[in-house]
């Protein structure tokens, strides 16, 4: 799928996290459950396209066919990140979310950062 991904692009993808153990994910602060636990998702930008909101409804537009697709924390100085799944049962569910206090909101959304 990232093959996939990086061809829709046109560009290299920068990828921050993949795999992650049971102590590495519980350092990161993932859920129980991640699906990066079972190697089935991956957090990444790809700056040569765009800003990660931008990569994400790229992503969506493409017909690529996922699990979940998250933009995630663009509040942050670094622009955020997508998180990308995929699973036996595809669900092409998208979601935002802009900063632990607000939560997750369903689709994909500007982060409108206080200060």
């Amino acid at each position: 799928m990232l093959d996939a991904v990086e061809r829709r692009l046109g560009r290299p993808l920068r990828i921050s996290s993949g795999y992650r153990g049971e102590a590495l994910n519980q350092l990161v602060g993932g859920v129980p459950l991640s699906q990066h636990r079972t190697g089935q998702a991956v957090d990444f930008s790809c700056p040569g396209f765009g800003s990660p909101l931008a990569t994400a409804r790229a992503i969506t537009r493409s017909g690529i066919v996922f699990d979940q697709l998250i933009y995630e924390f663009g509040c942050r100085p670094d622009g955020g990140w997508i998180h990308l799944s995929w699973s036996a049962r595809p669900r092409r569910r998208t979601l935002t979310i802009c900063s632990g206090q607000r939560g997750y909101r369903s689709g994909l959304h500007p982060c409108h950062c206080a200060g």
